[in-house]
């Protein structure tokens, strides 16, 4: 009887290392995979929670808390594979009731084998409160242990690197430092912003300078009394920067007709490190071209009739 407990925990030991192995080598899996190869890991859990009840505590020390262990568990795992959208969010809460669970089953079988006068009982109630310590030290770092979760997924992902410059939600600068916890992000107001790794691998990352070019797009209004050619000549004569790539023409279009005026719009590319040099010298050469052209630039307005 001892010997197939013993199993038992030995086969639980080795589904979470399993699930450990799992999440440090495939740190970039999207989580629904991971919500399912956990409800699969609980589905186990359950099976062997069941077989104990049916089959080995048949006729000894037959528990009813190992039936409402695997019972739970079975229920936990399904719910994890069905609904993975709704797990993603209550993931530490499913986690912390499947190891209380399995931490009462095992306590009350470390109480079935003292009251049996199995001399192993220590070792296994033991074990048991070591998984509730473990759970609730979890709980208390767990803003800090997914920050460490997020700093490994993006040293392993590298979605950007120190020295490139990105934009997240409302920040955006030059990653100076890639911590354990949080990643530090220059502005150009050269403010130092702690963006915790978290919140990074939560949200969408525009990365500036992974490739070795970048487009700027200007939206200009003209007056529709200025004939279309005279404008795009006159935006694509603003484009002409000595720091914009040479091998990329610019392109200047018709992007929309509004109520008082013509959108256009003007492409050119540079090199990452010359944006801000490019973007507003050849914002400054769109207004000199267009005064020298004499074409209006328009603006909203409201024409008033006074009627005598």
């Amino acid at each position: 009887m001892v010997k197939k407990l013993k199993w038992n925990l030995v086969l639980m030991s080795v589904l979470y290392l399993g699930l450990g192995i799992f999440l440090v080598m495939k740190p970039g899996t999207a989580l629904n995979i991971v919500c399912y190869a956990l409800g699969g890991v609980v589905l186990a859990c359950a099976a062997v929670q069941l077989i104990r009840y049916f089959a080995v505590e048949r006729g000894v020390f037959q528990s009813q808390l190992t039936l409402i262990s695997g019972l739970v568990c079975l229920g936990l795992g399904a719910f994890l594979i069905i609904r993975s959208d709704i797990v993603v969010r209550i993931l530490p809460i499913v986690f912390g009731l499947f190891v209380i669970f399995d931490s009462l089953g095992r306590v009350q079988s470390a109480l079935e084998l003292r009251r049996c006068g199995y001399g192993s009982w220590k070792g296994f109630l033991l074990l048991a409160l070591l998984s509730v310590a473990g759970l609730a030290v979890s709980l208390a770092l767990q803003n800090v242990l997914s920050n460490m979760a997020s700093a490994v997924i993006l040293l392993t992902t590298k979605p950007f690197q120190i020295g490139h410059f990105i934009e997240m939600g409302s920040v955006s600068g030059t990653v100076v430092k890639i911590g354990a916890i949080c990643t530090d992000i220059l502005t150009l107001n050269n403010q130092l912003v702690h963006v915790p790794n978290s919140e990074i691998t939560g949200s969408t990352v525009t990365n500036y300078t992974a490739s070795d070019k970048r487009r700027l797009e200007y939206r200009i209004t003209a007056s529709y009394d200025a004939p279309v050619e005279n404008v795009k000549a006159a935006l694509l004569r603003a484009a002409e920067h000595p720091l914009r790539m040479q091998e990329m023409q610019p392109i200047a279009r018709v992007n929309g007709y509004g109520e008082s005026a013509i959108e256009y719009v003007l492409f050119l590319w540079i090199r990452p490190k010359d944006y801000m040099d490019v973007y507003y010298d050849v914002l400054e050469n769109v207004k000199r071209e267009f005064d020298a052209a004499g074409i209006e630039m328009t603006y909203p307005h409201i024409n008033v009739h006074h009627i005598s």
